[in-house]
């Protein structure tokens, strides 16, 4: 609470607002950050554990369909990789996605970030994307710690 009237303080001294005038500012600045974390606690937390979900379903069909020829004994096991993927549904798009990447951030982002993220194999890329959704979208628990 000291800070708050800190804040009030300086911000006060600063623009030479009366005292009501500062606080209702300091106070509206606090209750839109209160509503901005409510916001994220309330829809992007869901939001992102259901993308976990997808991705999560995306990664075991990719992973069923690569492993589907060495299961029947017609093939060895031999991933997919998302440009290729990418490449065979929408390749214009693919052209045009790495033309803009080396447009607006160079040819090194493409070549040495994003060109080397999609040469991932589907499922694993997948399958990381859930994992760091699902634990960025995780529910906390409240730890209640009692003392006497």
């Amino acid at each position: 609470m000291v800070i708050v009237y800190q804040i009030v303080h300086y911000t006060r001294m600063l623009v030479m607002v009366p005292w009501h005038v500062s606080v209702f500012v300091v106070r509206l600045a606090w209750r839109i950050v209160a509503g901005l974390w409510w916001l994220f606690v309330s829809v992007a937390r869901p939001a992102l554990r259901f993308l976990s979900f997808i991705a999560l379903i995306v990664a075991i069909v990719a992973l069923v369909a690569d492993l589907t020829p060495a299961l029947n004994g017609t093939a060895d096991f031999r991933p997919a990789r998302f440009a290729e993927h990418w490449g065979l549904l929408a390749p214009r798009s693919l052209d045009a996605a790495e033309d803009a990447v080396k447009r607006a951030l160079g040819p090194l982002v493409w070549d040495f970030g994003l060109g080397l993220l999609i040469t991932l194999p589907t499922f694993l890329l997948f399958g990381i994307a859930s994992a760091v959704a699902g634990l960025a979208g995780r529910r906390r628990f409240a730890v209640d710690i009692y003392a006497n």
